[in-house]
């Protein structure tokens, strides 16, 4: 009797797994990300808390301000190991690249790209 409730057991475990899996579909995977661009890219200095402070001469915001535009470019050099990058360079002028945009509430610090600023979205 033992032998045939565990039988029964073990056969329906292994239909009602068999039932599930068979269930499952499979997605085809996405299609492998080729091509990328920096669409934004902001620093905030969260509540002021150090635009009071500096190092050296300069306030911090004015250092960030400075910087920023470096991380535009160590980000897209460092992507292009492995994507083909588009360069900010190359759209941050463009009218539809504007509109698509948010309006900044936030205060944050944006770099200037061709001395035009990256929108924030």
């Amino acid at each position: 009797m033992l032998k045939r409730y565990l039988l029964i057991t073990v056969s329906l475990v292994i239909t009602v797994q068999l039932a599930g899996c068979g269930g499952i579909s499979v997605k085809k995977p996405a299609a492998p990300v080729k091509r990328v661009a920096i669409a934004s890219l902001s620093v905030s200095d969260y509540g002021g808390s150090v635009s009071a402070n500096s190092i050296g001469s300069d306030p911090v915001v004015v250092l960030m301000n400075k910087n920023i535009a470096g991380l535009v470019e160590t980000t897209e050099k460092s992507l292009s190991k492995r994507f083909k990058v588009k360069k900010v360079s190359t759209f941050v002028g463009t009218k539809a690249y504007k509109d698509l945009a948010s309006e900044m509430t936030l205060s944050v610090i944006t770099p200037k790209v061709n001395k035009k600023p990256m929108q924030v979205f």
